[in-house]
């Protein structure tokens, strides 16, 4: 989600309002975009514990800019999942490293598919199905 934010800040024309926040920005960035094919793998990020560290103090310094805030409010002019707003409240407490989920925030976490997944559930005596249709809407032409 910061990510995202932060490319759609750049086509938006959207300035920070710190200098804190623009440094924060830029760590942000530099670790991601470092041994690209080393941190990203599907849709996991990995990350060692120190730069991890350094990456949550940016991530709630971004939060903490009115400039980042601004581009968040127009997120309809860009694609950011819904849950962003929600985990970027709690980003002090997530980056805390003995932050344990609460139901909300398992709830409220995404996985994107790009295809129709099946899955049955038994509870009592009562069968389940449920159909994951996937994200996107070309997808939805499979429904």
């Amino acid at each position: 989600a910061t990510r995202s934010i932060l490319e759609a800040m750049d086509t938006l024309h959207i300035e920070f309002e710190s200098p804190e926040a623009e440094s924060a920005c830029n760590r942000v960035i530099e670790v991601l975009n470092e041994d690209a094919e080393d941190v990203w793998e599907e849709d996991k990020i990995n990350i060692s514990a120190d730069k991890l560290a350094d990456v949550s103090t940016a991530i709630v310094t971004l939060w903490k800019d009115e400039g980042f805030r601004q581009c968040f409010s127009r997120s309809n002019e860009y694609q950011l999942i819904d849950s962003a707003g929600y985990y970027l409240d709690k980003a002090e407490q997530i980056c805390d490293p003995s932050f344990r989920p609460n139901d909300q925030d398992i709830l409220r976490s995404r996985k994107m598919t790009s295809c129709v997944h099946e899955y049955m559930f038994n509870i009592k005596e009562v069968q389940l199905k449920v159909l994951d249709v996937g994200g996107f809407r070309r997808e939805r032409r499979k429904w």
